[in-house]
């Protein structure tokens, strides 16, 4: 990433600047090194060649260099614009601080990372499906953006046929693991992480319907996103939007765009985008990192044709949010569901082919729709840290 260090006017100082590191632009290398540093008139342009790393480490990097009380820094990993401000740093002191090594925090190396279900367990492993290692037992893993965490639910049998299902979030580096018990009743499902990492959307049921939840990522602070009046407005398949300030979900016959307030703001008819598809409750929507379209995971009025096969044929179709135009793009030879995006333009999902005992994850490649070899098999609900 290029990196620009420059001096800031009076005016800047009085309204509580300093100096600001504003990062220019992002490059994909092996190891983390400053590789340039240039002065042109008051500006300092400092090259470092470094991996993609999380946001969060250019917060400690800010903490470092004295400035913890500084405004947060944007979610997600290093955006394509970033600032930092330094209050009473000099330019000097900032490349001293930059030489002496401290910015190779802000270098750290993320890979990104899978996390999936298989044997009612909870299983982390790298985008190629290498070096899959069991987390944590439980259900509908969703890894943190920041690859960091994942949130699953948990399963406790309390009776004869009864069961407690809560809402958990294990932290990889060191094992540790959380059960929300700050949420009510005993039937959590479905958590999903906002794109900063902080919080977590989630369905619950509360002996009638189906609502929708919001938790912080710690376990507290549970409040209702949006309550089901009845059962024909209960909705499914929380998604959260890119830029974090919606959500999308689905009732089986429309999909919805909802404000953290819990009101509607965009509609789409399934019907009129799919033809001849619909969604269930188990149907999965993921959205596309640019945030344009919407992958969904469709039961299609087709006949599957197959032996082995018993209920509808299910599909993947994205659905672009601005035209509302959806597109197939699973063949009807190739069953399709599960999927979530890898990014832009790849993605992941299940497919079991006829004569397999059980399903397998596999990677697409889109517009083409050309498909890997399985990354991994008997598994289900795959996510990916961004």
């Amino acid at each position: 990433m290029w990196v620009k260090i420059r001096s800031v006017t009076a005016g800047d100082r009085r309204r509580g600047a300093g100096l600001s590191i504003t990062h220019v632009s992002k490059r994909q290398r092996r190891s983390p090194r400053i590789t340039q540093i240039t002065r042109i008139g008051k500006d300092f342009i400092c090259v470092i060649r470094v991996i993609r790393g999380p946001i969060s480490s250019l917060q400690k990097l800010q903490k470092d260099v004295g400035n913890a009380n500084a405004p947060p820094l944007p979610f997600g990993f290093v955006p394509g614009v970033a600032r930092l401000s330094f209050p009473g740093m000099s330019p000097l002191r900032i490349l001293a601080v930059l030489l002496c090594g401290v910015l190779t925090v802000a270098a750290e190396d993320s890979p990104r990372k899978l996390a999936y279900e298989k044997d009612r367990r909870v299983w982390v492993a790298n985008l190629d499906g290498s070096g899959a290692k069991k987390i944590a037992t439980g259900l509908f893993p969703d890894i943190s953006p920041d690859g960091t965490r994942v949130a699953f639910n948990t399963e406790e049998q309390t009776g004869k046929t009864a069961w407690a299902r809560h809402i958990a979030v294990v932290e990889l580096a060191s094992g540790k693991q959380t059960v929300f018990k700050d949420v009510p009743g005993d039937n959590a499902y479905y958590p999903r992480w906002s794109p900063d990492s902080t919080h977590i959307a989630f369905t619950l049921y509360d002996g009638h319907n189906w609502h929708f939840g919001l938790i912080n990522a710690d376990g507290t602070g549970f409040k209702y996103l949006r309550k089901s009046k009845n059962t024909e407005s209960t909705l499914y398949s929380p998604c959260w939007s890119p830029d974090g300030k919606s959500l999308f979900a689905q009732d089986m016959k429309n999909i919805y765009r909802l404000g953290l307030d819990g009101a509607t703001l965009e509609q789409w008819d399934i019907k009129k985008s799919i033809p001849n598809g619909d969604m269930s409750g188990d149907g999965r929507i993921d959205v596309s990192p640019d945030g344009q379209k919407l992958l969904l995971g469709i039961d299609m009025g087709e006949e599957a044709h197959r032996k082995d096969w018993d209920g509808p044929l299910p599909a993947l179709w994205t659905l672009d949010l601005a035209s509302r135009k959806g597109t197939r793009i699973t063949p009807k030879k190739l069953f399709g569901w599960d999927g979530c995006w890898a990014d832009n333009s790849t993605v992941l999902f299940l497919s079991q082919a006829a004569g397999e005992k059980a399903a397998a994850l596999y990677r697409m490649t889109l517009p083409a729709g050309t498909t890997s070899k399985p990354l991994a098999k008997d598994v289900r609900y795959p996510t990916v840290s961004r």
